[in-house]
This record gives C-alpha cells, structure tokens and sequence, in this order.
C-alpha cells in the first residue's frame, strides 16, 4: 500500500484565506498552535469533506475557531478522555497539542448526561461509554492520533458506528502503533543527570521494545541512564495504560469484525527494515508481519445496509428475561432445558408480558429455530394450552461488547440453566436477577412489564 504523503507549498507573500487548503497549511498550523493536526485535516478534507457537517472528534479537541473558520462545519463535538491524561500524568506529564484541555479551569462539567448542545461542545469522557441519545446525531467522525491509545477498541468501533448517521463515514489516522520501530510511545523523560528522552530521542533501538523482554531492556538501559529513569522507562513501555500495543494486523482484523463499510485501510509512514530483524520480529511475534508503516489511514462508512442490521433484540415494555444454554452440549440437551423453561412460561398468567431472549451466540439461527421448533410443536400436542396468548421469543446471535453493554440494562433477569454459556458475552452477568425455571411461576409484573 501507498504511504500517505501531503506535501507542503506556500509562498511567503501568499495571505491565508479562511477555508484550509494546501497552500495554507503552514500558516494554519501557526495560527493556532498546531502540527500534524492541519495536515491530517486537510487530507480527511480531501478524501471525506468536512464543511456543513456534524462532526464528532474522538481522542482530540481541535480549536474552535479553526473547525468553523477553515473547516466550515456545521458543529463540532470534541471528546477527549480522562484516562490518557491521567496515563500521562503518572510519569510527570506529555502535554500534547490540539486540545483545549488546558484552558478548562473545572473539567467536572464535561461529562455526556444532563447536557444541552451548541455548534461547539467538548466532553471529557471515553467513547466506549457514549448513551443512546448520542446515536445517529453525526455526518462524520474525525479522529488522528488516537486510535493506539484506545483499549477497547472493538466497543469504540461499535459506539463510533452508532454515533453516525446512516452514510456517515470515519476517517481516522494514527501513530506511532506497536508493532512500529518506535511504537513503545515513548514520553518525555529526564534522568537524574538530566538528560531527556521520548519517543523522537528514544535510547531504545528500532523495534527493540518487540525483540527485548522487559528484563533485557533494563540491563540495555541501565548502561545509559541511570536505574530509577531505566526502570521508568521500562514501565512506561510495557505496562503503562497509555497506549493499547495492538500490531498493525490486530487493527486490520477488529475493522473486519466491524458493522462498518470499509473505504480504505492504508499502511503508512514507511520505513526500512534489514532482513534479519524482520525475521527475527516474526519469529518472536507469529502472525505479525506489518513492521515497517509506523501507522494507518482508515476510511469507513455506516451504509445503510449495515445499519439495518438488528443491534439490540428487546422489548422495552415487556419483562426481558434472558438464557445462555450451551450449544454444544447434544441437541437432546439443549431441547430439554428449553422444554423446561418454554413450558413453565406458557403456563404463566403474565405470558404475554414477557419478552424470552435465548442467546445462541456463533450457533446457526436454523439450528436454534429448529430445536425451539420442536420444543412447541411438542409442547402444543401434549398440553392443553391457550395460544391466542404468547410471550415474545428473541434469539441473540453473536453481539460485541458494545452490544452487549447496551443490551444487559434493559433485562429484568436470567433464567438459571443446568448447562449454561453465557462466556458467549464478555461483560459478566452474574449481577442480574436470577431466577430458577420454577421460580418464574411465582413472578408477577406489571402492565409496563417492568
């Protein structure tokens, strides 16, 4: 793939014009206190288009004066996250550019709820924790230098999809990542003899955070510097909560994974490798063989075919009751625990009030649908039931942690099985109401359901 260049041209005598273009780089990026953030902005101008949008920032906080000034959006939200600042405080602080951060006296005010938007609005909160009321409110997502800082970066993706509207795009450019010559990310450091390191002044070689174990580099270090700023250092490398370390293929595989459209994944910002370290990084790291880009360009949309897909399977004004059986277990088991708990809630008074959620996770909906097929045709036949009243039956396919994460809210309880799966989500789910099949007989609920 093409490394992503944006050359620089202005002649000295050239006066800037409002709208952000080539020629006028250099000038913006003086003017309000910016580097790389002009010409990323200019190329997502190019490739995506930025003016009478609604824009959401993830991970930056761009001046307000130049998104409107020589953006020309409609609005810009600007979301950075608490957590990277306090990751960069513990080892004396990194302060970076693009952010308004730094002028905000009181930062308690920032938060999503109980807020009345304008055309500019900053938030210090994480995107992975963004409400539904934030959903399908932006054209596009803008986010530059943030990605490799994300950590759960699946449930962003998810949060970012639902935060577009419908032929909204994200343009995203990030680095260094992890599997880059200099991605431990290094920050700025002063030994006792005052001597300064980061990322850009690094006494670490070229991908030596990828060949070296944490103890192999304390020893290199402890030659260089002394041991307090070595040791330091070696935190800040390989357990410091400010960077994410996902390899450039871990990327590539969660945007697959993602509800998004993809326009573009470009590898970027090459450089050279000898023979012999790349064999050595692939011997150490199976899989990986993205070593030289010292980043990425992405481009992807919310088409409305994905967006038609069925996120969330519940009903708000019933009583939302789920289970986990395990698949795998033989389908003679799986129809008698569901025979169990179809039987106790056709029988209930409350019927059609309830809302049954059956989490099949990577089964098959054929195979699930056939099993509780005959789990009622079976049931219908030995009993005599009244069928004009039935309770609602949802099957969950396989659901992200954003999903998930939306979804465990609006459910009431969980109906114990003997042989359950419910590691199909990874959010626990040991805190809901649980309830034995011949419990629910006792249960009662309102008109609301709930």
């Amino acid at each position: 793939m093409k490394e992503v260049r944006v050359a620089i041209k202005i002649k000295a005598t050239e006066r800037m014009s409002d709208k952000l273009t080539e020629s006028n780089i250099v000038e913006c990026q003086r003017k309000f206190n910016l580097s790389y953030h002009v010409s990323f902005a200019y190329l997502c101008q190019v490739l995506v288009g930025f003016e009478g949008k609604d824009v959401l920032e993830v991970g930056g906080s761009l001046p307000k004066e130049f998104v409107f000034e020589c953006l020309k959006v409609n609005s810009w939200s600007a979301m950075e996250t608490p957590d990277y600042e306090n990751a960069l405080k513990e080892v004396g602080g990194l302060s970076h550019q693009g952010t308004i951060i730094y002028d905000i006296n009181n930062c308690s005010n920032f938060g999503f709820k109980n807020r009345q938007l304008s055309e500019y609005n900053f938030f210090l909160e994480n995107i992975e924790n963004l409400p539904p009321e934030y959903y399908n409110k932006y054209d596009l997502i803008f986010s530059i230098a943030a990605f490799e800082h994300i950590h759960k970066f699946p449930v962003a993706l998810e949060k970012m999809f639902l935060a577009l509207k419908p032929g909204g795009k994200l343009f995203s450019m990030f680095s260094p990542i992890w599997s880059a010559r200099d991605g431990h990310h290094l920050p700025m450091i002063t030994d006792s003899k005052g001597k300064s390191f980061n990322f850009s002044n690094s006494p670490i070689s070229p991908w030596g955070h990828l060949l070296l174990r944490p103890p192999q580099l304390s020893n290199y270090l402890y030659q260089l510097t002394d041991k307090q700023t070595a040791n330091q250092i070696v935190y800040y490398v390989y357990n410091s909560p400010h960077i994410n370390r996902f390899f450039t293929e871990d990327y590539i595989e969660f945007i697959n994974q993602s509800l998004f459209a993809i326009h573009k994944i470009e590898l970027t910002f090459h450089c050279q490798i000898d023979r012999e370290t790349q064999a050595n990084l692939e011997k150490l790291h199976p899989g990986r063989t993205h070593f030289t880009n010292n980043g990425m360009l992405v481009i992807l949309e919310k088409t409305n075919e994905s967006n038609n897909q069925e996120l969330i399977l519940y009903n708000p004004n019933k009583f939302n009751l789920i289970l986990f059986p395990d698949f795998q277990k033989s389908e003679r088991i799986v129809y008698e625990e569901l025979s169990r708990v179809v039987q106790t809630i056709l029988h209930h008074p409350d019927k059609s009030k309830m809302n049954l959620m059956i989490s099949i996770g990577e089964v098959s909906k054929e195979k699930a649908e056939l099993i509780l097929s005959d789990v009622f045709m079976n049931l219908l036949m030995q009993e005599d039931l009244e069928v004009n009243e039935e309770p609602e039956i949802s099957l969950l396919g396989k659901l992200n942690e954003g999903q998930w994460s939306d979804l465990l809210p609006q459910i009431q309880g969980r109906i114990i099985l003997e042989n359950e799966n419910y590691q199909v989500t990874t959010i626990r789910v040991e805190n809901l109401p649980s309830f034995e099949p011949a419990q629910l007989t006792n249960l009662r609920f309102s008109q609301e359901g709930k």
